[in-house]
């Protein structure tokens, strides 16, 4: 085996139940080609994107615009 396979299966491992569904679904869509795989990944992407902003914004508290800025490095 390849050391790329060794580490991802050693990566595999250590994943939740959760983490391990998405990465199936993006290795299953990245084992496809073309602009329709290209297109599924960046829906995914953006559903990813909306459920972790959906989470965010039910976390109670606030998080001052600097300090957002200085994590994101702008």
């Amino acid at each position: 085996m390849s050391a790329a396979r060794d580490a991802l299966l050693d990566l595999a491992g250590k994943l939740t139940e959760d983490e391990a569904a998405a990465v199936l679904t993006v290795a299953r869509a990245v084992a496809g080609s073309g602009r329709h795989a290209r297109a599924r990944l960046r829906e995914w992407e953006d559903r990813a994107d909306v459920r972790a902003a959906r989470k965010a914004l039910a976390e109670p508290g606030s998080v001052p615009l600097a300090t957002l800025k200085a994590d994101l490095g702008l």
